[in-house]
């Protein structure tokens, strides 16, 4: 694995930091605030009570990530410290804000198209009286990251709530990423990021803060339910990686009944603002779904975090992938495990909600855009992730990772882009992988 590992972070380091930065020295104003965000933990987790699960967790976390430290030291010759893995494995995640926060960033990132990351969504399916509650994510980003793996953790540790968790994630980090999670307290998770477009919020997000991959793990270990995931990932909220939270509890699924109070939660987090309600009667109702599209639904979110103020209706309601959303909703809506696979894999360059652009599908193809389009890119869904939720089943799940293709998209191939470009480290050529199950003990 320690191969893999260093392969995925050559491959990603440039998505974080620009070629004058040599691999791996990281920059001190990034260095330093991580270096400072680990003591505080660890002083968190030294000053706590004996009896303080949440903070005996975060211990564990910072366990695992000396022993990652240690053991890819060990076996690549090389000398990184703890900081130094930490920051490796916050590509792409939480360190983009942390690099906004440090640098008081004027900008939004409107004018960044791959600001959107994911397309998420959660339907009741009829079948079997509505026993099942399919749960749905691709995920949006540079074609450069597509070297994945899919994880299973199996740790008996004091006080968890769940001692499995499976997700997909990246070689080297400790948490998804991605963010997909199932774990054997009934729980399925997943989310869409939202960026932050208020640059005043910036301030609260200080190394005094857990980042967003610690309180996702942490709650995946100690919650029962749902409403107490979103409780749980809202502590010391750091403001970075913010994400539109979607959790479902399978416990609470039966045949034949409506879905009860408390089965399907979200959670939304900017710098300083955090909210949460239960959505189960949205399922309940004649939607019979929920989608997230990286705009937040709260309208204090929406507000605080600067999406009142933009012109882009793609950071709106109004986004094509809402639009589509909503289409799909009135003329086919989703009955089958296999419709929700097809609609998270649409895009149509003929359909008029996408605009002429590539990018605006449900499932994104920026590099399918004319190479001098300035929405052209080396970016898009890398993968569909797909499970039916229903009470006493399997951890498993069902996924591809492959940009979508079909009659409308050819598969992605590093041979065909542009001169000059170069395939990543342990790569294929070409991305036409076809869904597979990944089986993993029940709960």
């Amino acid at each position: 694995m320690a191969p893999m590992i260093h392969m995925h972070f050559q491959n990603v380091w440039q998505l974080n930091f620009n070629a004058s930065v040599p691999f791996p020295a990281v920059p001190a104003p990034e260095h330093d605030f991580v270096q400072g965000n680990l003591a505080w933990m660890r002083q968190g987790e030294v000053t706590a009570s004996p009896s303080d699960k949440y903070w005996q967790h975060v211990g564990f976390l910072l366990d695992q990530l000396d022993g990652l430290t240690a053991g890819y030291n060990a076996k690549t010759n090389s000398n990184l410290s703890s900081t130094q893995m930490m920051i490796l494995s916050l590509i792409d995640g939480d360190l983009g804000d942390i690099q906004s926060a440090i640098a008081h960033a004027g900008k939004s990132s409107v004018s960044r198209f791959w600001g959107t990351h994911c397309s998420a969504m959660v339907a009741r399916l009829p079948a079997d009286g509505g026993a099942e509650v399919a749960v749905a994510h691709t995920n949006w980003d540079s074609y450069q990251s597509m070297l994945r793996v899919i994880k299973h953790f199996d740790l008996a540790l004091p006080g968890s709530a769940a001692t499995r968790i499976v997700m997909d994630s990246y070689p080297g980090v400790l948490y998804s990423e991605t963010d997909f999670y199932r774990t054997s307290a009934g729980l399925t998770i997943t989310e869409t990021s939202i960026d932050n477009l208020n640059p005043a919020l910036w301030v609260h997000t200080t190394p005094h803060t857990m980042l967003t991959w610690a309180r996702a793990m942490v709650a995946n270990r100690l919650a029962s339910t749902a409403e107490e995931w979103t409780t749980i990932q809202a502590k010391h909220n750091s403001g970075t990686c913010n994400n539109q939270w979607i959790v479902v509890d399978g416990k609470l699924i039966k045949p034949h009944e409506p879905l009860p109070a408390g089965t399907v939660w979200i959670a939304e987090t900017l710098p300083g603002v955090s909210e949460a309600s239960d959505i189960t009667a949205v399922l309940n109702g004649p939607d019979q779904s929920w989608f997230s599209f990286n705009v937040p639904y709260f309208k204090a979110v929406l507000a605080q975090g600067g999406y009142d103020k933009v012109s882009d209706p793609e950071f709106t309601w109004h986004a094509s992938r809402e639009l589509m959303y909503q289409q799909m909703r009135r003329e086919a809506p989703v009955g089958t495990l296999e419709d929700v696979v097809r609609f998270m894999r649409y895009n149509n360059a003929s359909d008029p909600l996408a605009r002429g652009d590539r990018c605006n599908g449900i499932s994104a193809r920026c590099d399918l855009n004319p190479p001098s389009s300035p929405r052209h890119a080396l970016f898009g869904a890398q993968d569909v992730k797909v499970v039916a939720v229903r009470r006493n089943m399997s951890l498993g799940f069902q996924a591809t990772l492959s940009p979508t293709f079909d009659e409308h998209n050819p598969p992605f191939a590093w041979t065909t882009q542009p001169l000059g470009t170069q395939k990543p480290r342990g790569h294929p050529d070409v991305f036409n992988f076809s869904m597979q199950a990944f089986q993993f003990r029940s709960l």
